[in-house]
């Protein structure tokens, strides 16, 4: 499995592959908190400093990266691996990413665009190296006329059994980088949060604190980069509260780990995303669209959450989710709207 900085997201799917039966092998190590790569020694971080600013290589620093991680690697296999699974290839030289296809087996490179191709250059160019490439945004399918490899499926939810129990503390909440593209609706909310009384958990990394300070109200948690929380802590928080938020980029038109997150977790949600209501897990009981629509709030707040379908609930699972890309039986395909 192939992921860069990630915030321990690697460990959680590490997990969950675990669960469904796989030998797992990582080609980055844990980072939990986005603390980024360590240089072996000073002497490498030297080195590719000199081929950075004074050779003018763009990218000295990624293919380094690359080869200490795939000399780790080498040292872990003996046979050729039945699948190589990449998240978000844009982080991976391509260099490693054929190193790596070399020891796999026919048919085995996969990888999964969790965010828009066309907001990552490198990408596109390392498309061509993989037998199948998902993404979660439609938007992206369109790019078929130039590739053939690029299929639909959403993000999931993980479903290994853990420790954390499903509660309500009554809270509405959203964790998520400050971005100026869904600052409004943030902010908006926020403000209409605290003139009705509304119990939030928002927090907001960010670059520059005292900035933000200026831009968001009192109820909303501002958290330096340094204080960034890992993938579980946000899992373990999402299971806890009353409700999710979702406040989508601007760039992006799929849905985000949140949906998922209120999905499998049996939790509500509000959200900024028109398209949702064209997926077959919408229901207006548990999924509410922000859209200028906060006399609207109070009542979606106090409806029943409505139980879904088990068998929906099971498609949008991580164990349906892996063999629907790894194409392995049983699954149900996951398509996005526009491919039902």
């Amino acid at each position: 499995m192939c992921i860069s900085t990630n915030l321990g997201i690697s460990r959680l799917l590490e997990r969950n592959l675990i669960a469904c039966g796989f030998n797992v092998i990582l080609l980055c190590p844990y980072n939990e908190k986005g603390e980024g790569f360590k240089y072996p020694t000073l002497w490498d971080r030297i080195k590719v400093n000199f081929r950075k600013n004074i050779l003018k290589e763009k990218e000295a620093k990624r293919k380094f990266e690359c080869e200490v991680y795939f000399r780790n690697l080498q040292g872990k296999i003996n046979q050729k691996i039945d699948y190589s699974l990449f998240f978000l290839m844009q982080g991976f030289s391509p260099e490693i990413i054929l190193k790596i296809k070399e020891i796999t087996k026919d048919n085995g490179m996969i990888n999964y665009q969790w965010d828009g191709l066309t907001r990552y250059p490198k990408a596109m160019e390392n498309l061509k190296y993989f037998d199948r490439c998902y993404v979660f945004d439609s938007n992206d399918l369109k790019y078929n006329e130039l590739f053939y490899n690029l299929y639909p499926t959403t993000n999931f939810y993980f479903d290994y059994e853990d420790e954390i129990q499903i509660q309500d503390n009554g809270k509405l909440y959203f964790i998520g980088g400050h971005n100026t593209s869904r600052q409004n609706e943030i902010v908006n909310f926020a403000l209409y949060a605290q003139e009705h009384k509304i119990n939030l958990d928002i927090q907001i990394v960010c670059q520059d604190i005292h900035k933000c300070r200026d831009i968001y109200p009192s109820n909303v948690n501002l958290l330096p980069l340094s204080e960034i929380k890992p993938f579980s802590e946000n899992i373990a928080l999402a299971k806890q509260c009353h409700c999710i938020l979702d406040f989508v980029i601007a760039q992006h038109s799929g849905c985000s780990f949140r949906v998922f997150e209120a999905l499998g977790y049996g939790k509500k949600l509000i959200t900024t995303n028109k398209n949702i209501k064209y997926y077959d897990f919408y229901h207006p009981n548990n999924m509410f669209v922000l859209d200028d629509n906060f006399d609207e709030l109070e009542e979606f707040l106090t409806k029943p959450y409505i139980e879904l379908d088990p068998s929906i609930k099971k498609k949008y699972s991580f164990s349906n989710w892996i063999n629907y890309v790894l194409n392995i039986e049983p699954y149900q395909p996951i398509l996005l709207p526009n491919e039902n």
